[in-house]
């Protein structure tokens, strides 16, 4: 078309409708490169290798009209050249034409994690080990959250690992990293107060009941690794929560009884230290947490403290279920989570008021659920 109709509409919407579909199948390539993809056969190398050229031909043609976007794609290209099948007697040429797309693509983005990861890789198969640490180890320095970088780099580390015997991007056969990572966590949940009555005859009460509250959490938190599937992960938050006690008192003229409720909400700060087991290695993994809890009252309502006063301090053991969610190329982990908490001390005073003393036992306990973000 373009030799016989080279200035026809239809030839150039052609044209550009080909550029487009080139660029777009090349990046599909560069983002299963990103993501860290497993091994592959020679005939994908040779398959990413047609895409570079696939690549070069949409430049050629994007660059007759927007030359500054066709410089933003030499890189991918170069990457996709340096991709190909150059093993020996590989379909696209020694392992020198490799080399030379892979440093054309650095000339072009000395920074790029991308292709100082390929040189890494590169080297390494070439029996190169002092380069390969070299550039794996500048790769995970511009790119530390990159999964793919920091496994190149423990794989050149290794000089027992052989060339395919773990490639990025793998997980059946990668060694897991051990990473420690702040967060931040914020829940809602509802908290109630679980009082046990006790019957005293000096009194018109004859019976408690908790009332339910919604209670809200914010908080901080570090989850250090300490092996392929346990982590801990302590936590520090500001609790709005407590509940209420509904007393129910004996009419004194024989009616129908009336309720006193007392609103016992407060103010607190808990310290929790969990364990975290995940039950999958894959970007979206469940897992389940179990751990103590101290929590501390800050805080008490002043009139209802005049009636059931608390004790400030309180263990807590709590239990969940949650997720974990890698965020794809953010570097970040989403985890929605439940937990059920139960107190496992008396929370009441040892006050001498009407309310406290047809209360035995008071314990707290609540269901929560919590967001956590967090770097990977």
């Amino acid at each position: 078309m373009d030799t016989k109709y080279a200035n026809n509409p239809y030839t150039l919407d052609a044209k550009s409708t080909l550029a487009v579909e080139f660029i777009n199948e090349a990046q599909t390539k560069v983002n299963a490169y990103l993501a860290c993809q497993g091994e592959i056969s020679s005939a994908q190398k040779q398959d990413l290798y047609k895409s570079g050229l696939q690549l070069e031909k949409a430049i050629k043609i994007i660059g007759e009209d927007d030359a500054d976007y066709a410089r933003a794609l030499m890189g991918r290209m170069y990457l996709l050249k340096a991709s190909g099948d150059f093993g020996k007697d590989g379909a696209n040429g020694n392992k020198s034409v490799a080399f030379q797309n892979a440093y054309a693509a650095l000339s072009i983005n000395p920074d790029g994690a991308y292709i100082q990861n390929k040189l890494a890789l590169l080297h390494f198969e070439n029996n190169q080990p002092d380069s390969a640490i070299y550039y794996a180890e500048k790769a995970a320095k511009t790119a530390p959250n990159w999964k793919c970088a920091l496994n190149t780099l423990s794989l050149v580390r290794n000089p027992t690992k052989q060339p395919g015997e773990n490639k990025p991007g793998n997980p059946a056969t990668k060694k897991p990293i051990r990473k420690s990572s702040f967060g931040v966590v914020a829940g809602s949940g509802v908290s109630q107060l679980n009082p046990t009555y006790k019957e005293t005859g000096n009194t018109s009460i004859v019976g408690v009941n908790p009332k339910n509250i919604i209670k809200f959490d914010v908080g901080i938190i570090y989850q250090v690794s300490i092996g392929k599937v346990i982590s801990i992960r302590p936590a520090t938050q500001l609790s709005i929560e407590g509940g209420e006690l509904v007393y129910e008192r004996r009419s004194a003229t024989g009616g129908v009884n009336t309720l006193d409720p007392v609103k016992l909400k407060n103010t607190s700060v808990s310290f929790s230290l969990p364990i975290i087991i995940r039950l999958s290695d894959k970007n979206i993994a469940p897992f389940i947490m179990m751990g103590p809890t101290y929590n501390y009252i800050v805080n008490q309502n002043a009139d209802a403290a005049k009636k059931v006063p608390l004790k400030k301090s309180v263990l807590l053991a709590d239990a969940g279920l949650g997720v974990d969610i890698a965020l794809a190329k953010s570097g970040l982990v989403l985890s929605p989570e439940i937990k059920y908490s139960q107190g496992l001390n008396n929370l009441k005073e040892d006050a001498r008021t009407e309310y406290t003393n047809t209360v035995s036992s008071l314990k707290k306990r609540g269901i929560t659920f919590s967001v956590y973000l967090r770097k990977q």
